[in-house]
């Protein structure tokens, strides 16, 4: 599901760089234009739909993924919160999980 996630979004993320730069090179993913990214977001009431279902899902998302660390000791579990918000919630999710289910199953 990891690897799904990420092919599945950066896959529209780099159509959007191509769509508003010209082409997918390093530089124009550094200049990314976060301002229209979030406008298009909302371009329509279904993205509108899916934007403000995903914001929801990811706020919630951190608040227990910082809640489950904290609980279970997982230190490294809060990488997924920069993951979510950089590379994509369809990625640190699925990736949350894993990295929690191999917490709880390691011998102490």
């Amino acid at each position: 599901m990891i690897l799904v996630g990420f092919v599945g979004t950066q896959y529209y993320l780099i159509q959007f760089v191509e769509q508003t730069s010209g082409e997918f090179t390093i530089a124009n993913l550094i200049a990314f234009d976060w301002a229209r990214f979030m406008a298009d977001g909302y371009a329509n009431p279904a993205a509108s739909f899916i934007s403000v279902d995903v914001a929801i899902g990811l706020a919630g998302f951190i608040v227990f993924c910082v809640a489950e660390c904290s609980r279970i000791k997982m230190k490294m579990g809060l990488v997924c919160i920069p993951v979510a918000l950089f590379v994509a919630y369809a990625v640190a999710w699925p990736l949350f999980l894993l990295m929690r289910e191999r917490h709880l199953e390691a011998p102490e």
